[in-house]
């Protein structure tokens, strides 16, 4: 992924378009990119899936990256798994 950093956000985009969510074996590492550039954040959220969100919530470092946010927080509220849901209650206070 280092070597094409252009292409992600596409990549990732792609992804979520398509309703896939990311192997957990690439969590970590999608999780520090997505640490680094609010650019990948949002399209980041999507693919992370229920256990993307659990393991961004385990290091205070990714927190931010699975966060939903403006219109998402509110439909993570309504809508989400449990672990969004937490998420946004803590947005939320």
């Amino acid at each position: 992924m280092s070597g094409q950093r252009e292409l992600v956000p596409q990549a990732l985009t792609w992804a979520a378009q398509s309703g896939q969510i990311a192997p957990p074996e690439l969590l970590p590492r999608l999780l520090e990119l997505g640490r680094g550039s609010k650019e990948l954040r949002r399209v980041l959220a999507p693919i992370l899936g229920e256990r993307g969100r659990w393991l961004a919530q385990l290091n205070p470092d990714w927190r931010a990256v699975a966060a939903p946010q403006g219109a998402d927080l509110e439909a993570s509220w309504q809508d989400g798994e449990l672990a969004a849901r937490r998420v946004a209650l803590r947005l939320n206070r």
